[in-house]
């Protein structure tokens, strides 16, 4: 499965194998986070109880908004070897 979250600044979309699955208006806190980012869990703790259990593969940050189409062409790709990879296009 292939997830992918796009925020325009605006709206927060949510695409699933390519497809958007969801989408609404959002606000952000635009200052930096001062901690670490972690990647697969939904709490700042780093703790089992809010770990995904499984495995993520081609994890890809971008530093803008990726359009449909483009988001479309990441779902069709095989993930990589793994590990995190950052695009600053």
């Amino acid at each position: 499965m292939h997830l992918a979250a796009v925020y325009d600044g605006q709206m927060l979309s949510l695409y699933q194998d390519g497809v958007q699955v969801a989408q609404r208006a959002s606000s952000v806190n635009p200052s930096v986070w001062p901690g670490e980012l972690h990647v697969g869990q939904y709490s700042g703790q780093p703790t089992a109880d809010y770990q995904v259990t499984g495995r993520l593969t081609g994890v890809r940050l971008y530093h803008r908004p990726l359009d449909a189409q483009e988001v479309a062409e990441q779902a069709s790709q095989t993930p990589g070897g793994g590990g995190v990879a950052s695009d600053n296009r």
